[in-house]
Protein backbone atom coordinates (compact mmCIF):
# COMPACT_ATOMS: atom_id res chain seq x y z
CA UNK A 1 0.00 0.00 0.00
CA UNK A 2 3.06 1.99 0.30
CA UNK A 3 3.54 2.14 -3.08
CA UNK A 4 -0.08 3.24 -3.59
CA UNK A 5 0.25 6.54 -1.21
CA UNK A 6 3.77 7.45 -3.34
CA UNK A 7 1.90 7.02 -6.66
CA UNK A 8 -1.17 10.23 -5.57
CA UNK A 9 1.50 12.17 -3.80
CA UNK A 10 1.34 14.27 -7.34
CA UNK A 11 -0.83 17.25 -8.63
CA UNK A 12 -3.27 16.13 -10.84
CA UNK A 13 -3.44 12.34 -9.17
CA UNK A 14 -4.39 14.00 -5.91
CA UNK A 15 -7.03 16.46 -7.77
CA UNK A 16 -8.66 13.47 -9.19
CA UNK A 17 -9.10 11.88 -6.25
CA UNK A 18 -10.24 15.12 -4.08
CA UNK A 19 -12.68 15.74 -7.14
CA UNK A 20 -14.39 12.18 -6.97
CA UNK A 21 -14.95 12.33 -3.08
CA UNK A 22 -16.43 15.97 -3.57
CA UNK A 23 -20.10 15.05 -4.52
CA UNK A 24 -21.74 16.51 -1.73
CA UNK A 25 -20.13 19.46 -2.21
CA UNK A 26 -20.56 19.74 -5.86
CA UNK A 27 -24.17 19.54 -5.72
CA UNK A 28 -24.40 22.41 -2.52
CA UNK A 29 -22.62 24.26 -5.12
CA UNK A 30 -25.04 23.79 -8.23
CA UNK A 31 -27.95 24.54 -5.88
CA UNK A 32 -26.36 27.65 -4.72
CA UNK A 33 -26.52 28.64 -8.19
CA UNK A 34 -29.87 27.63 -8.60
CA UNK A 35 -28.75 24.97 -11.11
CA UNK A 36 -31.04 22.11 -12.22
CA UNK A 37 -29.03 18.36 -10.93
CA UNK A 38 -30.27 15.58 -13.27
CA UNK A 39 -29.30 12.21 -11.73
CA UNK A 40 -27.52 10.16 -14.39
CA UNK A 41 -26.24 6.54 -14.03
CA UNK A 42 -24.64 5.33 -17.16
CA UNK A 43 -22.59 8.31 -19.56
CA UNK A 44 -25.31 7.58 -22.92
CA UNK A 45 -26.47 11.45 -22.88
CA UNK A 46 -24.09 13.21 -20.95
CA UNK A 47 -23.60 15.75 -23.44
CA UNK A 48 -27.20 17.01 -23.88
CA UNK A 49 -27.69 17.59 -20.08
CA UNK A 50 -24.19 19.52 -19.65
CA UNK A 51 -25.05 21.81 -23.16
CA UNK A 52 -28.35 22.25 -21.20
CA UNK A 53 -27.09 23.99 -18.20
CA UNK A 54 -28.20 20.98 -15.48
CA UNK A 55 -25.58 19.27 -13.35
CA UNK A 56 -24.99 15.55 -13.87
CA UNK A 57 -24.64 13.58 -11.02
CA UNK A 58 -23.92 10.18 -10.31
CA UNK A 59 -25.68 9.29 -7.26
CA UNK A 60 -22.36 6.80 -6.66
CA UNK A 61 -20.37 9.81 -5.35
CA UNK A 62 -22.92 11.17 -3.18
CA UNK A 63 -22.17 9.01 0.55
CA UNK A 64 -20.76 10.69 3.26
CA UNK A 65 -17.14 8.89 3.83
CA UNK A 66 -15.69 7.79 6.74
CA UNK A 67 -12.67 10.32 5.92
CA UNK A 68 -14.97 13.35 4.99
CA UNK A 69 -13.34 15.64 7.66
CA UNK A 70 -9.56 14.76 6.25
CA UNK A 71 -10.93 15.32 2.22
CA UNK A 72 -12.39 18.67 3.78
CA UNK A 73 -8.76 19.90 4.71
CA UNK A 74 -7.33 18.57 2.18
CA UNK A 75 -10.01 20.20 -0.22
CA UNK A 76 -9.49 23.68 1.93
CA UNK A 77 -5.49 23.30 1.97
CA UNK A 78 -5.69 22.89 -1.94
CA UNK A 79 -7.90 25.71 -2.53
CA UNK A 80 -5.77 28.27 0.06
CA UNK A 81 -2.46 26.99 -0.69
CA UNK A 82 -2.46 25.22 -4.15
CA UNK A 83 -1.76 22.11 -5.11
CA UNK A 84 1.47 22.07 -5.01
CA UNK A 85 1.78 22.75 -1.17
CA UNK A 86 -0.99 20.34 -0.30
CA UNK A 87 1.42 17.67 -2.02
CA UNK A 88 4.49 18.91 -0.03
CA UNK A 89 2.60 18.77 2.78
CA UNK A 90 1.49 15.28 2.29
CA UNK A 91 5.14 14.00 0.91
CA UNK A 92 6.66 15.37 4.42
CA UNK A 93 4.15 13.18 6.27
CA UNK A 94 4.87 10.38 4.49
CA UNK A 95 8.57 10.67 5.14
CA UNK A 96 8.38 12.29 8.75
CA UNK A 97 5.91 9.61 10.43
CA UNK A 98 5.88 6.97 7.59
CA UNK A 99 3.24 6.00 5.45
CA UNK A 100 0.81 4.52 7.91
CA UNK A 101 -1.26 7.68 8.67
CA UNK A 102 -1.61 7.88 4.59
CA UNK A 103 -2.22 4.50 3.76
CA UNK A 104 -4.90 4.31 6.59
CA UNK A 105 -6.50 7.49 5.37
CA UNK A 106 -6.61 5.97 1.37
CA UNK A 107 -7.70 2.33 2.76
CA UNK A 108 -9.85 2.86 5.02
CA UNK A 109 -10.74 6.17 5.62
CA UNK A 110 -11.73 6.78 1.71
CA UNK A 111 -11.93 3.42 0.25
CA UNK A 112 -13.65 1.93 3.04
CA UNK A 113 -15.94 4.76 3.36
CA UNK A 114 -16.85 4.20 -0.09
CA UNK A 115 -17.87 0.73 -0.05
CA UNK A 116 -19.36 1.44 3.19
CA UNK A 117 -21.92 3.68 0.99
CA UNK A 118 -22.07 0.70 -1.31
CA UNK A 119 -23.62 -1.61 1.32
CA UNK A 120 -25.42 1.12 2.61
CA UNK A 121 -27.57 1.81 -0.80
CA UNK A 122 -27.74 -1.92 -1.62
CA UNK A 123 -29.62 -2.17 2.01
CA UNK A 124 -31.87 0.60 1.11
CA UNK A 125 -32.96 -0.91 -2.08
CA UNK A 126 -33.59 -4.39 -0.04
CA UNK A 127 -35.77 -2.37 2.32
CA UNK A 128 -37.50 -0.27 -0.73
CA UNK A 129 -38.43 -4.38 -2.23
CA UNK A 130 -36.38 -3.22 -5.53
CA UNK A 131 -35.79 -6.91 -7.04
CA UNK A 132 -33.14 -8.83 -5.36
CA UNK A 133 -32.81 -10.43 -8.24
CA UNK A 134 -31.94 -7.47 -10.21
CA UNK A 135 -27.94 -6.97 -11.16
CA UNK A 136 -25.92 -5.40 -8.38
CA UNK A 137 -25.60 -2.07 -10.25
CA UNK A 138 -29.50 -1.21 -10.87
CA UNK A 139 -29.58 -2.43 -7.10
CA UNK A 140 -27.21 -0.17 -5.71
CA UNK A 141 -27.59 2.85 -7.92
CA UNK A 142 -31.55 2.43 -6.85
CA UNK A 143 -30.81 2.60 -2.98
CA UNK A 144 -28.52 5.66 -3.73
CA UNK A 145 -30.58 7.79 -5.53
CA UNK A 146 -33.59 6.67 -2.65
CA UNK A 147 -31.07 7.80 -0.10
CA UNK A 148 -30.04 11.69 -1.97
CA UNK A 149 -33.16 11.84 -3.68
CA UNK A 150 -33.09 15.50 -1.92
CA UNK A 151 -30.42 16.40 -3.67
CA UNK A 152 -31.72 15.34 -7.34
CA UNK A 153 -34.19 17.52 -9.37
CA UNK A 154 -34.74 15.33 -12.10
CA UNK A 155 -33.17 12.21 -13.74
CA UNK A 156 -32.30 11.09 -17.00
CA UNK A 157 -32.77 7.23 -18.74
CA UNK A 158 -32.22 5.83 -21.87
CA UNK A 159 -33.98 2.84 -23.46
CA UNK A 160 -31.57 -0.29 -24.18
CA UNK A 161 -31.76 -3.75 -24.43
CA UNK A 162 -31.29 -4.41 -20.88
CA UNK A 163 -34.94 -5.53 -19.31
CA UNK A 164 -33.38 -4.47 -15.40
CA UNK A 165 -32.32 -0.91 -16.69
CA UNK A 166 -36.26 -0.63 -17.79
CA UNK A 167 -37.41 -1.97 -14.71
CA UNK A 168 -34.74 0.48 -13.03
CA UNK A 169 -36.11 3.50 -14.67
CA UNK A 170 -39.74 2.59 -14.12
CA UNK A 171 -38.74 2.00 -10.38
CA UNK A 172 -36.90 5.60 -10.09
CA UNK A 173 -39.72 7.41 -11.82
CA UNK A 174 -41.44 6.99 -8.59
CA UNK A 175 -39.10 9.05 -6.49
CA UNK A 176 -38.06 11.68 -9.03
CA UNK A 177 -39.37 12.95 -12.04
CA UNK A 178 -37.88 11.17 -15.05
CA UNK A 179 -36.75 12.06 -17.93
CA UNK A 180 -36.74 9.66 -20.81
CA UNK A 181 -34.89 9.39 -24.31
CA UNK A 182 -35.97 6.17 -26.16
CA UNK A 183 -32.47 4.97 -28.23
CA UNK A 184 -34.14 2.61 -30.70
CA UNK A 185 -32.67 -1.10 -31.46
CA UNK A 186 -33.78 -1.28 -35.35
CA UNK A 187 -31.94 0.44 -37.96
CA UNK A 188 -34.17 1.04 -40.95
CA UNK A 189 -34.66 3.78 -42.56
CA UNK A 190 -36.97 5.56 -40.00
CA UNK A 191 -34.30 4.79 -37.16
CA UNK A 192 -32.82 8.47 -37.80
CA UNK A 193 -35.92 10.65 -37.82
CA UNK A 194 -36.72 8.87 -34.70
CA UNK A 195 -34.03 9.22 -32.89
CA UNK A 196 -33.75 12.63 -33.66
CA UNK A 197 -37.11 13.65 -32.88
CA UNK A 198 -36.09 11.99 -29.38
CA UNK A 199 -33.72 14.26 -28.89
CA UNK A 200 -35.74 17.23 -29.65
CA UNK A 201 -38.33 16.08 -27.34
CA UNK A 202 -36.05 15.73 -24.29
CA UNK A 203 -34.20 19.44 -25.29
CA UNK A 204 -38.47 19.97 -24.37
CA UNK A 205 -39.04 18.29 -21.60
CA UNK A 206 -35.96 19.74 -20.14
CA UNK A 207 -36.45 22.95 -20.83
CA UNK A 208 -39.37 23.04 -19.10
CA UNK A 209 -37.34 21.80 -15.90
CA UNK A 210 -35.04 24.68 -16.33
CA UNK A 211 -36.89 27.22 -17.72
CA UNK A 212 -34.13 28.26 -20.26
CA UNK A 213 -34.00 27.13 -23.79
CA UNK A 214 -31.58 24.63 -25.22
CA UNK A 215 -28.87 26.32 -27.27
CA UNK A 216 -27.49 24.23 -29.94
CA UNK A 217 -24.10 25.97 -30.29
CA UNK A 218 -23.63 24.89 -26.36
CA UNK A 219 -24.21 21.26 -27.80
CA UNK A 220 -21.80 22.20 -30.60
CA UNK A 221 -19.43 22.51 -27.39
CA UNK A 222 -20.27 19.73 -25.49
CA UNK A 223 -19.55 17.56 -28.65
CA UNK A 224 -16.60 19.42 -29.09
CA UNK A 225 -15.23 18.62 -25.25
CA UNK A 226 -16.43 14.93 -25.91
CA UNK A 227 -13.89 14.76 -28.42
CA UNK A 228 -11.02 15.78 -26.63
CA UNK A 229 -12.07 14.08 -23.58
CA UNK A 230 -12.51 10.73 -25.25
CA UNK A 231 -9.36 11.06 -26.88
CA UNK A 232 -7.39 11.69 -23.59
CA UNK A 233 -9.05 9.41 -22.01
CA UNK A 234 -8.23 6.84 -24.57
CA UNK A 235 -4.40 7.87 -24.35
CA UNK A 236 -4.16 7.27 -20.54
CA UNK A 237 -5.85 3.31 -21.49
CA UNK A 238 -2.75 3.24 -23.72
CA UNK A 239 -0.25 4.53 -21.12
CA UNK A 240 -1.71 2.05 -18.24
CA UNK A 241 -0.80 -0.28 -21.16
CA UNK A 242 2.40 0.39 -21.48
CA UNK A 243 5.66 -1.72 -19.84
CA UNK A 244 7.00 1.15 -18.68
CA UNK A 245 4.06 2.84 -16.73
CA UNK A 246 3.43 6.01 -14.46
CA UNK A 247 1.96 4.25 -11.87
CA UNK A 248 1.93 1.33 -9.64
CA UNK A 249 -0.77 -1.73 -10.72
CA UNK A 250 -3.43 -0.72 -7.98
CA UNK A 251 -3.00 3.03 -7.90
CA UNK A 252 -3.40 3.42 -11.62
CA UNK A 253 -6.51 0.73 -11.07
CA UNK A 254 -8.08 3.01 -8.99
CA UNK A 255 -6.74 6.16 -11.16
CA UNK A 256 -9.16 4.30 -14.05
CA UNK A 257 -11.96 3.55 -11.99
CA UNK A 258 -12.64 7.21 -11.05
CA UNK A 259 -12.17 8.06 -14.31
CA UNK A 260 -14.84 5.56 -14.98
CA UNK A 261 -17.21 6.76 -12.79
CA UNK A 262 -16.27 10.29 -13.22
CA UNK A 263 -16.55 10.37 -16.78
CA UNK A 264 -20.56 9.68 -16.59
CA UNK A 265 -21.27 12.76 -14.27
CA UNK A 266 -17.73 15.09 -15.52
CA UNK A 267 -17.14 14.73 -11.97
CA UNK A 268 -20.25 17.22 -11.49
CA UNK A 269 -17.78 20.12 -12.52
CA UNK A 270 -18.41 20.17 -16.27
CA UNK A 271 -16.94 19.17 -19.14
CA UNK A 272 -14.50 22.10 -19.76
CA UNK A 273 -13.01 21.26 -16.30
CA UNK A 274 -12.84 17.20 -16.69
CA UNK A 275 -11.47 17.99 -20.37
CA UNK A 276 -8.72 19.70 -18.27
CA UNK A 277 -8.38 17.77 -15.95
CA UNK A 278 -7.76 15.03 -18.03
CA UNK A 279 -5.17 16.53 -20.28
CA UNK A 280 -2.95 17.39 -17.08
CA UNK A 281 -3.28 13.87 -16.36
CA UNK A 282 -2.21 12.29 -19.46
CA UNK A 283 0.47 14.59 -19.63
CA UNK A 284 1.84 13.96 -16.17
CA UNK A 285 1.32 10.58 -16.81
CA UNK A 286 3.59 10.36 -20.14
CA UNK A 287 6.25 12.61 -18.08
CA UNK A 288 6.81 9.61 -15.55
CA UNK A 289 7.21 6.52 -17.26
CA UNK A 290 9.10 5.20 -14.12
CA UNK A 291 7.42 2.07 -13.27
CA UNK A 292 8.38 -1.50 -14.77
CA UNK A 293 5.34 -3.28 -15.31
CA UNK A 294 7.01 -6.06 -17.91
CA UNK A 295 6.57 -8.86 -16.10
CA UNK A 296 3.13 -8.12 -14.56
CA UNK A 297 0.04 -9.42 -16.99
CA UNK A 298 -2.36 -6.98 -18.50
CA UNK A 299 -5.89 -8.42 -17.47
CA UNK A 300 -9.62 -6.78 -18.49
CA UNK A 301 -12.79 -6.70 -16.31
CA UNK A 302 -15.60 -7.03 -18.71
CA UNK A 303 -18.45 -5.90 -18.44
CA UNK A 304 -18.16 -3.98 -15.52
CA UNK A 305 -20.47 -1.62 -15.40
CA UNK A 306 -23.58 -4.17 -14.06
CA UNK A 307 -21.39 -3.60 -11.04
CA UNK A 308 -18.36 -5.89 -9.71
CA UNK A 309 -16.25 -6.99 -6.17
CA UNK A 310 -14.00 -4.11 -5.46
CA UNK A 311 -11.88 -6.58 -3.58
CA UNK A 312 -11.16 -7.89 -7.18
CA UNK A 313 -8.56 -4.92 -7.62
CA UNK A 314 -6.99 -5.24 -4.62
CA UNK A 315 -6.67 -9.18 -5.46
CA UNK A 316 -5.26 -9.22 -8.70
CA UNK A 317 -2.79 -6.42 -7.63
CA UNK A 318 -1.82 -8.28 -4.73
CA UNK A 319 -1.47 -11.74 -6.91
CA UNK A 320 1.02 -9.90 -9.74
CA UNK A 321 -1.22 -8.51 -11.99
CA UNK A 322 -2.95 -5.52 -13.40
CA UNK A 323 -6.22 -4.43 -14.17
CA UNK A 324 -8.52 -2.35 -16.45
CA UNK A 325 -11.81 -1.39 -17.45
CA UNK A 326 -12.77 -0.34 -20.68
CA UNK A 327 -16.65 -0.45 -20.88
CA UNK A 328 -16.85 3.12 -22.47
CA UNK A 329 -14.29 1.81 -25.31
CA UNK A 330 -16.47 -1.05 -25.46
CA UNK A 331 -19.66 0.47 -26.13
CA UNK A 332 -18.02 3.07 -28.19
CA UNK A 333 -19.05 5.94 -26.15
CA UNK A 334 -15.74 7.34 -26.60
CA UNK A 335 -16.07 7.33 -30.53
CA UNK A 336 -15.56 10.59 -31.65
CA UNK A 337 -18.94 12.71 -32.59
CA UNK A 338 -18.72 14.79 -36.51
CA UNK A 339 -18.18 18.40 -35.51
CA UNK A 340 -19.16 19.84 -38.85
CA UNK A 341 -22.69 20.68 -39.87
CA UNK A 342 -25.71 20.29 -37.97
CA UNK A 343 -25.24 19.41 -34.36
CA UNK A 344 -28.66 17.86 -33.21
CA UNK A 345 -27.92 15.27 -36.18
CA UNK A 346 -24.67 14.82 -35.65
CA UNK A 347 -25.64 13.41 -31.86
CA UNK A 348 -28.49 11.38 -33.54
CA UNK A 349 -25.63 9.66 -35.53
CA UNK A 350 -23.97 9.31 -32.14
CA UNK A 351 -26.63 7.80 -30.08
CA UNK A 352 -27.27 4.99 -32.95
CA UNK A 353 -23.55 4.28 -33.17
CA UNK A 354 -23.96 3.16 -29.68
CA UNK A 355 -27.21 2.17 -29.43
CA UNK A 356 -25.76 -0.36 -32.89
CA UNK A 357 -22.54 -1.82 -30.48
CA UNK A 358 -24.90 -2.52 -27.66
CA UNK A 359 -27.38 -4.28 -30.22
CA UNK A 360 -26.61 -7.93 -29.53
CA UNK A 361 -23.47 -9.95 -28.13
CA UNK A 362 -21.81 -10.86 -30.73
CA UNK A 363 -21.01 -6.90 -31.86
CA UNK A 364 -20.15 -6.58 -28.18
CA UNK A 365 -18.15 -9.29 -28.24
CA UNK A 366 -16.08 -8.01 -31.05
CA UNK A 367 -15.73 -5.13 -29.15
CA UNK A 368 -14.06 -6.55 -26.51
CA UNK A 369 -11.65 -8.19 -28.88
CA UNK A 370 -10.70 -4.94 -30.47
CA UNK A 371 -9.40 -3.44 -27.13
CA UNK A 372 -7.69 -6.96 -26.27
CA UNK A 373 -5.90 -6.60 -29.47
CA UNK A 374 -5.43 -2.96 -29.55
CA UNK A 375 -3.59 -3.01 -25.79
CA UNK A 376 -2.01 -6.76 -26.29
CA UNK A 377 -4.04 -7.54 -23.19
CA UNK A 378 -2.91 -10.73 -21.65
CA UNK A 379 -6.25 -12.45 -20.63
CA UNK A 380 -9.74 -11.68 -19.66
CA UNK A 381 -11.23 -11.70 -16.23
CA UNK A 382 -15.42 -11.98 -17.09
CA UNK A 383 -17.59 -10.57 -14.83
CA UNK A 384 -20.58 -13.13 -14.42
CA UNK A 385 -22.86 -10.63 -13.02
CA UNK A 386 -25.76 -12.47 -11.65
CA UNK A 387 -28.95 -11.20 -13.00
CA UNK A 388 -27.60 -10.09 -15.84
CA UNK A 389 -29.94 -11.65 -18.61
CA UNK A 390 -27.84 -9.37 -21.70
CA UNK A 391 -24.13 -9.65 -21.50
CA UNK A 392 -23.43 -12.43 -18.75
CA UNK A 393 -24.84 -15.02 -21.02
CA UNK A 394 -21.81 -13.63 -23.86
CA UNK A 395 -19.41 -15.38 -21.85
CA UNK A 396 -19.49 -19.36 -23.82
CA UNK A 397 -19.31 -16.73 -27.04
CA UNK A 398 -16.72 -15.20 -26.05
CA UNK A 399 -14.40 -18.09 -24.86
CA UNK A 400 -14.79 -19.52 -28.00
CA UNK A 401 -13.46 -16.85 -29.51
CA UNK A 402 -10.43 -15.81 -27.19
CA UNK A 403 -9.63 -20.06 -27.54
CA UNK A 404 -9.14 -18.88 -31.79
CA UNK A 405 -6.73 -15.79 -30.47
CA UNK A 406 -5.06 -18.09 -27.71
CA UNK A 407 -5.73 -15.37 -25.18
CA UNK A 408 -6.77 -17.14 -21.60
CA UNK A 409 -10.59 -16.34 -19.94
CA UNK A 410 -11.59 -17.73 -16.28
CA UNK A 411 -15.08 -15.96 -15.14
CA UNK A 412 -15.84 -15.14 -11.79
CA UNK A 413 -19.36 -14.64 -10.44
CA UNK A 414 -21.12 -11.55 -8.48
CA UNK A 415 -23.62 -11.06 -6.85
CA UNK A 416 -23.04 -9.17 -3.47
CA UNK A 417 -19.88 -7.34 -2.53
CA UNK A 418 -17.96 -9.52 -0.27
CA UNK A 419 -19.67 -12.88 -1.59
CA UNK A 420 -16.44 -15.52 -2.94
CA UNK A 421 -13.64 -13.41 -1.93
CA UNK A 422 -11.86 -16.63 -1.05
CA UNK A 423 -12.70 -18.67 -3.58
CA UNK A 424 -12.18 -15.90 -6.63
CA UNK A 425 -8.34 -15.14 -5.12
CA UNK A 426 -7.68 -18.65 -5.06
CA UNK A 427 -8.66 -18.80 -9.41
CA UNK A 428 -7.44 -15.30 -9.94
CA UNK A 429 -4.19 -15.84 -8.45
CA UNK A 430 -4.05 -19.58 -10.52
CA UNK A 431 -4.92 -17.69 -13.78
CA UNK A 432 -2.26 -15.12 -13.37
CA UNK A 433 0.55 -17.78 -12.75
CA UNK A 434 -0.90 -19.83 -15.75
CA UNK A 435 -0.35 -16.37 -17.98
CA UNK A 436 3.23 -15.98 -16.32
CA UNK A 437 4.08 -19.63 -17.29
Amino acid sequence: MSKLVKDYLNENTLTLMLDYYSGQKQVRLAKSRGKKTCSIMLPFVIELIEASGCVPISCYRLGRFLADRELRLMRLSKNIFGTSSLVRSLSFINRAIGPDWLKNLADKGILGGLWKVYHESVNVAKEQQFPLDACFGTRVYYGALTQFQKDIDFEIGYGTRCGWLTKFYQACSKIKPLVFIDIPMKFDENAFDYQKNEILRVIGEIEKITKKSFSEDALQEEIRLHNSIAKSYSEILKVWAQDITAMGPLGFTYVLSMLHFGYTDRLTKGSKYFDRLLRNLLQEFKKNLKTDLTDTPKLILAPMFGGFDPETLKIVSELGGRLLFADWTVLKILDPIKESGDPIENYTDYLLNISRNWYDNSTVINNWIEVIEDLKLDGVIFNSVYGCKSLTPSFRLFKDRLIELDVPIIDISFHNMEENIGQNRTRIGAFIEMIKG
